[in-house]
């Protein structure tokens, strides 16, 4: 695949910043360089914590990738649109798939690089965490119940959809019934 041979160059490179590290780097970088704490300084604090782990769990299924898969494909006659289409991106969803659940969790879970980089501006844990430390409310246990319910939920209708979507693809590829005057011809 091209460009594979530079991962290894890359992953190294955002792997200087360790997740400890980065806690108290961030936020003391923000204070020296004069940059006032927001959203997207949290965003960006968030990312050089996650990249590294992505790229590795990406690279993994780049390195697995056959070339060979590609070049049958253009020597088919296909585009380069439509060899990614129908042979590179499927082959690497699953680590695109697996890369984003874990850049979400180990985002979420890194609570105190939200805490010091986020400033004035607040995300869903700070948000929790003030409501728990400071004034306690009654939406807080309704948020924590929302934040189980709704990933419950998309991972039902994922399921369903996915159920849906092969029982039409099995139905769309197999023979159709003979219709009653068919077989009614078909016996005389």
């Amino acid at each position: 695949m091209a460009g594979a041979r530079f991962l290894p160059e890359i992953y190294c490179s955002s792997n200087l910043f360790s997740p400890g590290g980065s806690r108290f780097s961030a936020p003391s970088l923000v204070n020296t360089l004069s940059i006032q704490p927001s959203w997207q300084t949290a965003v960006l604090a968030h990312l050089v914590w996650v990249v590294p782990v992505v790229t590795l769990i990406i690279s993994i299924q780049v390195y697995a990738f056959d070339d060979d898969l590609e070049a049958a494909a253009r020597d088919l006659g296909a585009s380069r649109w439509q060899t990614f289409r129908e042979i590179t991106f499927p082959i690497l969803f699953p680590a695109i798939r697996t890369g984003a659940i874990f850049a979400f969790l180990l985002s979420w879970l890194n609570f105190p690089l939200s805490l010091f980089t986020t400033g004035a501006d607040s995300t869903l844990p700070v948000w929790i965490y003030a409501k728990m430390t400071s004034g306690y409310t009654p939406l807080v246990p309704a948020l924590g119940t929302l934040t189980i319910i709704i990933p419950i939920m998309l991972v039902i209708t994922l399921v369903l959809v996915v159920l849906l979507y092969r029982s039409l693809r099995t139905m769309r590829w197999s023979p159709r019934p003979k219709s009653v005057e068919s077989v009614r011809v078909d016996l005389q």
